[in-house]
């Protein structure tokens, strides 16, 4: 149950987030995204970070204080 809280919570609240964010927030100031490689650099680690958690927690592994890490680098 507790890895299933952590994928719900950061893994679909968190994109969701992010998704609509990079989307809306430049419609509503009228400008465009400057940097998307940036962008594209966030949710590819916020992916590692969440796959690697999960991962981890399900096996039981001490790595999953490394990979909160990189969820908390994004």
């Amino acid at each position: 149950m507790h890895t299933h809280a952590h994928i719900g919570g950061l893994g679909f609240f968190m994109m969701l987030i992010m998704g609509v964010s990079y989307k809306l927030v430049p419609m509503f100031l009228l400008s465009e995204l400057q940097n998307t490689r940036r962008a594209a650099w966030s949710i590819i680690l916020l992916n590692v970070g969440l796959a690697g958690l999960v991962v981890t927690m399900l096996i039981g592994s001490r790595w999953k204080l490394a990979f909160a890490y990189v969820l908390l680098a994004h």
